[in-house]
């Protein structure tokens, strides 16, 4: 209990003694007595300050609880104890792509150097991975990419709730947006931060299994109409919203729900259609470019002229 918890439950003393006392009069006659009864006001108070007690100490567990759900990621290093290495999470990446460990290392201690918390440092620098997330989703086990993508479902649906429908619809279509960690909740990027440790860690298996394009085509549709169906949107409202240039916050909706639906099947088909996903993205052949217009013939340059010799009087033909 804080010192604002007392301080209420005192003031609902003296309003319940108030009380008491009005009503001791009442009570008084009721009973027929010969004296208010000097007890009854006490008694109230400490029944109502009591109460107050009570409320204010349930809502402090409340706010603890909301703390520890968005508690630090990392926590600070106690007195005389080493920091931390800040790039800890990324550690598999030291044999598997050392640059990219450098390059994420020197950018965190930049930020720590400038002294932004762990937290902010690991957000600000967050992007430098993504590429390499990206390429490696086709060949994760179910647990670690159904992982991804239940988290990318909750960052659309809590951009969703924060009306962030621009932003949501750019990430829920694959579009890329720096600094897109400092949008979310400490619980959301904590969760981004384990999921890279899993990614990194998770062996690469070439041999994962995909859904074929056929069969991934036909589950997209089926999720969209279910997507479609709960959020309560038209189905010929589907394709257009999912353009550029659509409705932002149908969009949302539709891939909030989309993503749902493919991670609640089982994990052996959600990983399937979720690494043909990325696989299609990654590594589909760039269609054929229309050959450039044959350009037209420049003209050769002239040369200068020479003079032409005059022309010898013709007779005319003429009458």
């Amino acid at each position: 209990m804080t010192w604002l918890g007392a301080l209420y439950s005192l003031l609902a003393a003296a309003f319940g003694m108030g009380l008491g006392y009005v009503f001791s009069g009442l009570l008084q006659g009721l009973l027929d007595l010969k004296n208010r009864p000097y007890w009854f006001p006490p008694l109230v108070g400490f029944f109502i300050a009591a109460l107050t007690l009570v409320a204010t100490w349930q809502r402090e567990e409340a706010k603890d609880e909301i703390h520890l759900a968005t508690a630090p990621l990392v926590q600070e290093p106690e007195p005389g104890e080493a920091a931390a290495d800040p790039a800890d999470y990324i550690a598999g990446l030291k044999k598997e792509d050392p640059a990219l460990f450098r390059k994420v290392k020197a950018a965190l201690n930049a930020e720590l150097k400038a002294g932004k918390p762990i937290n902010i440092a690991i957000a600000n620098t967050r992007d430098l991975l993504d590429d390499y997330i990206e390429k490696k989703l086709p060949f994760l086990p179910d647990d670690v990419i159904i992982e991804r993508f239940k988290l990318l479902a909750d960052i659309l649906s809590y951009l969703g709730a924060k009306d962030q429908n621009e932003l949501c619809k750019d990430v829920g279509s694959g579009i890329k947006r720096s600094g897109l960690q400092l949008y979310l909740s400490a619980e959301l990027n904590a969760r981004d931060t384990a999921n890279v440790t899993h990614i990194v860690n998770a062996p690469r298996d070439e041999a994962a299994p995909k859904l074929s394009p056929e069969e991934f085509k036909n589950l997209t549709n089926a999720a969209f109409v279910h997507a479609a169906q709960t959020a309560g949107i038209p189905l010929e409202d589907v394709p257009p919203s999912l353009g550029i240039a659509g409705d932002a916050k149908k969009n949302c909706r539709l891939m909030t729900g989309y993503f749902d639906a493919i991670v609640s099947m089982s994990p052996s088909e959600a990983g399937s259609a979720l690494r043909a996903m990325a696989y299609g993205e990654q590594y589909s052949a760039v269609p054929a470019q229309p050959p450039p217009p044959t350009p037209e013939p420049v003209p050769p340059a002239q040369t200068p002229a020479t003079p032409a010799a005059p022309a010898k009087p013709t007779p005319s033909t003429t009458p």
